[in-house]
């Protein structure tokens, strides 16, 4: 059934939550989000579902109704984990800055090609999100932040620019099915970057794919990539995948991976697959 413009507006504007993503970022970095700019996403983006004060000089406020809430998975307590899918688009709506806070207000686009319908649409809803975004932006500005959201370790997670590589240029919206050839920040974690080809290969069902990349990723020994790790195993089994390729790849690790993915998934493992 083909999809008319007002049902994909409905579908993109229903039931939206905000979620926050703070870096420091430099003025002509600031510059390139420019409102209605499209931004392409080719990995994971994480971002928190706790909204309070500003841990760095710009806040990326993500409105959207598709994020996937991994706070059961996290090592890290209370930061409140939800990430968009590999290769999510977003829509600049806007801008705004109180004194030396900044504020950038991104929508969540459908998937598939769904998103091409927003480069040349304006939605009168877009003006409401605008004007409620920037009156909890000022709020916010006089808010002390979240303490587990200003360690070194999550505002790594969040250093890279949505829709900007590591040079500062704007990801392409890559049309076509082909990986971009995106020169990557050293904050973005290679755990990251693969977690993205896992959830991508086993949507897809092509599962022979996402059990070679998730191999992949058991390799990685820190303490971000065993939690990205154990959270896409957690996912795919909430989503019905099977989990013997990633029970298979884990047991070849040593002990203290097998430990790690035991506290943090186990319960939930046994839970959705009743193993």
């Amino acid at each position: 059934m083909t999809t008319t413009l007002e049902q994909l507006i409905e579908k993109t504007y229903a039931d939206l939550s905000l979620f926050a993503r703070d870096a420091d970022l430099p003025p002509e970095t600031a510059d390139k989000y420019e409102a209605g700019t499209l931004l392409h996403v080719p990995f994971v983006l994480d971002a928190t579902r706790r909204l309070g004060g500003l841990a760095a000089t710009h806040r990326f406020l993500i409105v959207s109704n598709r994020m996937k809430d991994l706070s059961d998975f996290e090592m890290v307590q209370n930061r409140g984990l939800c990430v968009s899918r590999a290769g999510s688009h977003f829509k600049v709506l806007g801008t705004h800055h109180k004194g030396e806070k900044h504020l950038i207000v991104l929508l969540h686009l459908p998937d598939g090609d769904a998103w091409k319908e927003f480069a040349n649409i304006s939605v009168n809803f877009d003006d409401e999100i605008m004007e409620q975004s920037v009156a909890r932006f000022e709020a916010w500005c006089g808010q002390e932040p979240f303490p587990e959201l200003t360690d070194e370790g999550w505002l790594e997670r969040c250093a890279l620019p949505v829709g900007l590589d590591a040079d500062g240029n704007l990801i392409p919206l890559c049309d076509d099915e082909a990986e971009p050839d995106v020169k990557l920040s050293r904050h973005m974690t290679e755990a990251e970057w693969l977690a993205g080809k896992v959830r991508a290969y086993s949507d897809a069902g092509n599962l022979d794919k996402a059990q070679a990349t998730f191999e992949k990723m058991a390799d990685l020994e820190t303490s971000a990539d065993l939690e990205t790790s154990a959270a896409v195993c957690g996912e795919r089994v909430k989503a019905g995948a099977s989990l013997s390729w990633a029970q298979r790849a884990i047991c070849r690790k040593r002990g203290l991976f097998l430990m790690k993915w035991q506290r943090w998934s186990g319960s939930y493992v046994k839970r959705y697959a009743r193993i």
